[in-house]
Order: structure tokens, then sequence, then C-alpha cells
């Protein structure tokens, strides 16, 4: 976790399943959500405030923000959702309507 104010990093943890200190068992996408359960932890222990975090869409991990923090906001990271959008954007080239109406607005295909 970076603090905003200083640029400065204020909390962090790490999960590693290799080597003589493994600390982790599962997989990485759980490792992610138990890290930032640790971080907010710790953040909120001394009475930290997070007001804004900025995420990839995990869901996992918004809800874990608004479980410590409801107060604070979520933005989603411009890269992240780029990414998602070009790959539904891809999605939808590909796919064909299949209900033959002649009126794109009344094509029910893609609700």
């Amino acid at each position: 976790i970076h603090d905003y104010a200083t640029g400065k990093v204020a909390w962090f943890c790490h999960r590693t399943k290799r080597g003589t200190g493994h600390n982790w068992e599962g997989t990485s996408v759980g490792a992610e959500g138990d890290m930032f359960e640790e971080m907010m932890r710790s953040v909120k222990a001394p009475r930290f405030v997070v007001r804004k975090t900025i995420t990839d869409k995990d869901s996992s991990i918004n809800v874990i923000f608004c479980r410590h923090f409801p107060e604070g906001t979520i933005t989603y990271c411009a890269n992240h959702c780029a990414k998602t959008l070009h790959k539904d954007l891809l999605k939808i080239k590909q796919y064909t309507c299949e209900c033959k109406a002649t009126n794109f607005g009344k094509c029910k295909c893609m609700t």
C-alpha cells in the first residue's frame, strides 16, 4: 500500500509457494485476496484510514476493502479496464447475430 501524500510504501506483505520460507499453499488468486485482507487489518489496527483504492475490478478485493473501509471509494485501474474492454470488443466482433432482426435496435442477441 502506497501513501499517496509521500509516495512511500506504507504496508506490504508477501506470499510464496517456493523455497524454505514458503508461506502459502493455495492458488495465486487466493493469495491476492489473503494478502489484501492482511494489509487492511494491519492498516486499520493503528486507526489509519484508507479513503481510496485503485483495483483491477477484482470483486473479492472490492468486498474486502468495503468491509474494512465502507466510506472509501473504489477506482478501477485504467490499464486493466482498457485490456478488459479490448477483449470484450473482440468477443462482440466475432459474435454472429442469430435472430435475423432487420433493425439492429430490435436485435435481442446481445442482451
